[in-house]
């Protein structure tokens, strides 16, 4: 890493809500990074546990660290939560960090290089390993995160191709950039941190660090282990609704193509598996888009491509599937007869 790297000053942002048993470790992994030139802020979102008691103990001694609340100690939500940090952050750079996440000790120093060495991007993120903890016992479940990696432009077909995913712990931002797209949706219950990261990537590159640098948690009572298939799916086509919404009006055309077709596809596949009625489905997403003032021409079109491609992939392959059955039942009993 290069020395001129220690002059970029790093807000780390951890929103905190019931984390008694986790922000402790969240710290320390904070504290024991190989770059020196930051500021920790711990948001409080009214937790009912001993969170504060936790954070106050594991920030003892660090003299660039806050424990930060909402008025009267109410609870806000994690956007509203992060959102009292980046006000209150005096860094170029933002990193954030979940309450019941990890960090590598050299995470920072890896994401502070590319802003030095491209002055265009506004955004850094890498990979995470997803872990579970059981009677003491960390247990590894892949990784979580994609892109193409290193620095690049962005491409918003990648969006929806699902080869841009940022794990909120992994993300560090341009201050600056903020300025111009605003903060985190705080009326959004999920997805708000994509939102941001989309609408922060109009205004500039990216870079993408495929190697490890955090460590990401799930538990039990999150939402994406508890949520049904469908509402994932439909969760996921109304984000991308809601970004064709507020994205630049040079891409807004460009991105409702991707919106109609990608999310098509994505409804007609979860759909055809389920053994779902997909007209039902293609209606029910064909009201949705267009509640959101999508030309109905167009948009009826665009559909109908996508169904009759998504029709003749799906039970072609069925067709050939049955084909190549019936074919080896044919040659064993011809052998047999042999």
């Amino acid at each position: 890493m290069r020395r001129a790297c220690q002059n970029i000053m790093v807000s780390v942002i951890i929103p905190m809500y019931n984390n008694e048993d986790t922000i402790g470790y969240a710290i320390e992994s904070v504290l024991n990074q190989d770059y020196d030139n930051y500021e920790i802020l711990v948001i409080d979102d009214g937790s009912t546990d001993n969170s504060i008691d936790a954070a106050t103990k594991a920030l003892l001694g660090c003299t660039k660290c806050c424990v930060l609340f909402h008025e009267n100690g109410r609870n806000k939500g994690v956007s509203a939560t992060r959102n009292v940090g980046i006000k209150s952050a005096s860094g170029e750079l933002l990193a954030f960090l979940d309450a019941d996440d990890l960090w590598e000790s050299n995470k920072l120093s890896a994401c502070v290089e590319p802003f030095m060495q491209y002055p265009s991007i506004v955004m850094v993120y890498h990979s995470a390993k997803v872990f579970t903890v059981d009677n003491a016992t960390m247990k590894a479940h892949g990784v979580y995160g994609s892109g193409r990696a290193g620095y690049r432009k962005v491409s918003y077909p990648d969006i929806y191709k699902n080869s841009f995913v940022a794990p909120t712990s992994s993300v560090v931002i341009k201050r600056q950039v903020l300025d111009k797209c605003g903060l985190f949706y705080e009326n959004w219950k999920y997805g708000e941190d994509g939102l941001l990261w989309y609408s922060v990537l109009q205004h500039g590159d990216v870079y993408y660090y495929e190697k490890v640098l955090s460590k990401y948690r799930i538990h039990e009572n999150q939402w994406n282990a508890i949520a049904n298939e469908e509402l994932k799916v439909y969760r996921r086509v109304k984000f991308y609704i809601h970004f064709a919404s507020i994205c630049d009006i040079r891409v807004q055309s460009a991105t409702v193509r991707c919106i109609t077709a990608h999310g098509a596809r994505i409804v007609l596949r979860w759909a055809l598996s389920s053994d779902c009625n997909p007209l039902a489905h293609m209606i029910k997403l064909y009201k949705l888009v267009l509640s959101a003032g999508y030309r109905k021409v167009y948009l009826s079109i665009s559909l109908f491509r996508v169904v009759m491609e998504e029709l003749i992939i799906h039970y072609g392959r069925r067709v050939i599937g049955l084909f190549w059955e019936k074919k080896s039942i044919e040659d064993m009993r011809s052998r047999r007869r042999v």
